[in-house]
C-alpha cells in the first residue's frame, strides 16, 4: 500500500532548511533535494544533516539520519 517517505535537511546546528516528500507506491524511491531552503534560496555550501522518514505498519525503527554535502 501506499507510503509517506519526508526527507528534512538541518545545518549542522539544528536548523531546519528544507523538506521534500513523495507517497511511495512500491519499489525503488528517490528523492531529490535541489539545495534550496523552504523560500527558494541556495543554501550555503557545507554539511548538512539529512533525516528520513517512511512510513511502516511495523515498530521496527522507519528513520535514518545522514550527513550529506552541498557544492557547487
Amino acid at each position: 500500500s501506499p507510503r509517506s517517505i519526508r526527507a528534512r535537511f538541518f545545518t549542522l546546528g539544528g536548523r531546519q532548511v528544507a523538506e521534500v516528500s513523495t507517497i511511495a507506491i512500491g519499489g525503488l524511491q528517490v528523492l531529490e533535494w535541489d539545495g534550496r531552503d523552504h523560500t527558494g534560496d541556495r543554501v550555503p555550501p557545507g554539511l548538512y544533516l539529512c533525516h528520513v522518514y517512511v512510513d511502516t505498519d511495523s515498530a521496527s525503527k522507519n528513520e535514518q539520519v545522514r550527513v550529506v554535502s552541498v557544492v557547487y
